[in-house]
């Protein structure tokens, strides 16, 4: 089995995250992008995890959608409340405040509480495992082993103005380039005796730590399509040999296109069509499974806590 997860960022976040003052209007492309992404996974006959944002679970807008999305035998995520991927900067009680506000809301909009959750920007706060174990949660799935986070990183902010206190909140967007050494296998953090939670790492390339996820594809296939498909499947055989069981995450722009009015022309890979960026992440799920059978990572957690997997002392 391989987990597969989708990170439900909307419109809004985005804006957020390069400055943007729009986003408080809260612009969202969801209505469009999840409608999509169920039909596409229930094609497949994909069931995998949702992370989902505490804001938009808040928003009446989205309650059928969410409800659908857990209805259709989707695992529930929690994504952080306010979708900050400066969450590592919190002060330990506000973190605990924002991730048991988001818990709440998305339980209370899905009738399914989270027992999974991912830092937005693969943000890692000190005391975050610690309260997760407390808040009786199964993994975390928070860490992505990339080299090319900061390159990500420039091309994601270039051309935007931001204070030095804003640019120093995004110092780690994406992850901190020392995280790119980390493993991309699972393995446990041990942050005080007798206690530990399971972490699933998002899978880079094995050996090169550079990403394979569909927003990177979709980049890469606006260069050439070609090239792009055969990148993925050199990913997805590299971990065959390995042993590595990939991970990959999916986002709403995957299956966005230019032709769609969703106002994230700013993104990598926007200039694809939205039947070419279906395509393409068509490809990249039956190749996945060719080799794996896709999960949630509920259930892929649950095989791997009783397993001895290596021990990290968490920061």
């Amino acid at each position: 089995m391989a987990p597969l997860s989708v990170d439900l960022d909307d419109h809004w976040a985005y804006l957020r995250t390069r400055g943007d003052r729009n986003w408080e209007s809260a612009p969202s492309y969801l209505q469009l992008a999840v409608p999509r992404l169920l039909t596409l996974l229930e094609r497949h006959g994909i069931r995998c995890t949702f992370f989902l944002v505490g804001k938009d679970a808040a928003m009446d807008r989205n309650r059928e959608l969410f409800a659908r999305i857990a209805a259709s035998g989707h695992e529930i995520a929690n994504h952080s409340f306010e979708h900050e991927p400066w969450l590592h900067l919190y002060r330990p009680g506000d973190l605990a405040d924002d991730l048991r506000r988001s818990h709440d809301t998305i339980a209370a909009a899905t009738s399914s509480a989270p027992v999974g959750f991912r830092g937005p920007g693969y943000s890692l706060a000190p005391t975050l495992v610690p309260l997760l174990h407390r808040m009786g949660y199964l993994y975390d799935a928070s860490v992505c082993p990339n080299l090319l986070a900061p390159v990500a990183r420039n091309l994601y902010l270039r051309g935007v103005h931001l204070t030095p206190e804003q640019m120093a909140q995004r110092r780690q967007l994406g992850g901190s380039f020392l995280n790119g050494f980390g493993s991309i296998r699972p393995y446990f953090w041990r942050f005080a005796e007798n206690a530990r939670l399971l972490e699933i790492p998002v899978t880079t390339f094995p050996g090169l730590k550079i990403p394979f996820h569909p927003s990177y594809i979709g980049a890469l296939g606006a260069t050439s399509l070609a090239l792009a498909r055969t990148y993925f499947s050199a990913a997805v055989l590299a971990c065959r040999a390995t042993g590595v069981r990939p991970s990959l995450v999916i986002h709403p722009p995957d299956i966005l296109g230019a032709d769609d009015d969703s106002g994230i022309g700013f993104l990598s890979g926007m200039s694809l069509s939205a039947v070419r960026k279906m395509e393409l992440l068509e490809f990249q799920l039956r190749t996945l499974s060719r080799y794996y059978t896709p999960v949630a990572l509920r259930n892929y957690a649950r095989e791997l806590r009783d397993t001895a997997l290596p021990v990290r002392t968490h920061p």
